[in-house]
């Protein structure tokens, strides 16, 4: 049975009634004042249950007003409801009084109609703003995924780059430190890296980096490298987390203390005294040379294996990196003789492809840092009409100098197996070492057909999203 309104009494106020128009719609609660009992069956009732329905009280007998007002208090302290109206019939005879009670439910059940009502506008409204707000996140990831299909999110994203010239540098001499504002915004800046010349073998000294926003003159991050790690040519300096989408002016702050000079590499020269150099506070009319990278405004950048990491950065024992395409650019061909063999710019990939009977290599050099453990990449022949290819990570000991590669055929001491591909298909293939690298490594990349002598055209063999997972210093010392 569906449950009725009903209208709270006193058993004398129940006989004092009589019949009245729509009495079959509601039923009676009678109370004494702090119990509750239905008029149709003597059991209690719960006080919240009697809340949830009572349109009122009717009072008609002049000795009910008080255990009537007392039974609505209860009411109202148990639901955290206002008190209910009362119906006050005193002294009617018994028709008015049960008229007036009639015209007292129609009044309480338009009150709660129209309550009703504007609860349905408040609601519509309030749709009205979900909506709205819905809009604008569909919008917002619309925008995210424009970015996301737009940009390799594999690694950080290049987005400005002014190339040292041959003529001209900064030196950069004991106490004296430079500034530099960068000629972007802050928004998704991930990555500052400067020209920098190796110095002298047992130099000593300390490189101090600041990057900070103008207009809130907020520190991001700092980063201290020693004269040891300044190997040349270049230094890049990470954020582990993007800046935010809060449009600001970013500036690098460089400070050097160190035994010899420090040559930074200078760019063009700029009209605007606010993007020169400022060398103590002075203007040295051309810009450092740098490249500058970006990622998702606020998000978790995948890590460049040759970036630095800021100085309050709490590594854990395992660090993971990730070959961006600056680094990925530089791969060697080390069998000549696959001329298809190539950086893929468009696809952020390393298009390795095989020949008819021997492997195809392709050689990053120095690609792998000391203290990595592991090496994945995602691999992809990506022709419906190649042959079954087979792919393999390989490690060289990295030569300082820039000896030419060539790839004798016999595998590197430290290989993967081999991993076979059907044609259009995609896998990966990794790469675990027996302990921590002590040393630099150039990363191999080897296919070869699985059944050779074989055809080798359609043979787009690609290595992408390369990734290296480090032993953090700290974690290696302990172990």
């Amino acid at each position: 049975m569906t449950a009725r309104f009903t209208i709270l009494a006193t058993e004398a106020d129940l006989a004092g009634i009589g019949g009245f128009p729509g009495q079959r719609s509601v039923d009676f609660v009678v109370t004494d004042g702090s119990g509750f009992m239905s008029a149709d069956m003597p059991s209690a009732l719960n006080p919240l249950d009697v809340a949830a329905r009572c349109l009122g009280a009717v009072v008609a007998h002049a000795d009910s007003q008080g255990p009537v007002e007392q039974a609505l208090k209860v009411l109202s302290e148990a639901s955290g409801l206002d008190m209910l109206p009362i119906a006050d019939v005193t002294d009617m005879p018994t028709a008015e009084a049960g008229a007036a009670l009639a015209q007292f439910i129609a009044e309480q059940l338009n009150a709660i109609t129209i309550r009703q009502a504007r609860r349905i506008v408040d609601l519509s409204s309030a749709l009205k703003s979900v909506r709205s707000v819905h809009e604008e996140t569909l919008s917002a990831f619309k925008k995210i995924e424009a970015f996301v299909s737009g940009n390799n999110l594999c690694s950080r994203t290049q987005s400005l780059t002014l190339a040292p010239t041959a003529s001209v540098s900064l030196k950069l001499r004991a106490g004296q430190q430079v500034v530099q504002r960068l000629p972007v915004s802050s928004e998704g800046l991930s990555d500052i890296e400067i020209y920098c010349a190796a110095l002298p073998k047992r130099s000593s000294g300390i490189l101090t980096a600041v990057l900070r926003t103008l207009e809130d003159d907020v520190e991001h991050a700092s980063w201290i490298v020693s004269a040891e790690e300044i190997s040349g040519p270049t230094l890049r300096f990470c954020l582990p987390v993007a800046l935010s989408s809060d449009i600001r002016s970013p500036v690098l702050e460089l400070g050097w203390d160190g035994s010899t000079v420090l040559p930074l590499g200078y760019a063009m020269a700029h009209p605007d005294e606010r993007f020169q150099a400022q060398l103590d506070g002075m203007p040295a009319v051309n810009v450092l040379a740098m490249r500058l990278w970006t990622y998702l405004p606020g998000s978790m950048a995948p890590l460049p294996v040759d970036g630095i990491l800021p100085a309050s950065t709490n590594e854990t024992d395992l660090r993971k990196c990730v070959l961006d395409s600056a680094l990925l650019a530089t791969v060697v061909n080390m069998t000549p003789e696959s001329a298809a063999s190539e950086y893929v710019a468009d696809r952020a990939a390393i298009q390795v492809h095989p020949l008819p009977e021997d492997i195809s290599a392709m050689c990053i050099r120095r690609g792998i840092p000391k203290g990595a453990v592991q090496v994945s990449a995602n691999i992809h022949t990506a022709s419906d009409q190649a042959q079954n290819i087979e792919y393999a990570l390989g490690l060289l000991p990295s030569s300082e100098t820039a000896k030419p590669l060539t790839f004798d055929q016999t595998l590197p001491e430290q290989s993967s197996d081999w991993v076979l591909l059907t044609p259009d298909s995609k896998g990966e293939v990794h790469l675990f070492m027996q302990e921590p690298l002590a040393d630099v490594h150039d990363l191999v990349l080897m296919t070869r057909l699985a059944k050779r002598p074989g055809d080798a055209a359609y043979g787009w063999a690609r290595f992408d999203n390369i990734r290296i997972q480090i032993l953090a210093p700290e974690a290696d010392h302990d172990a």
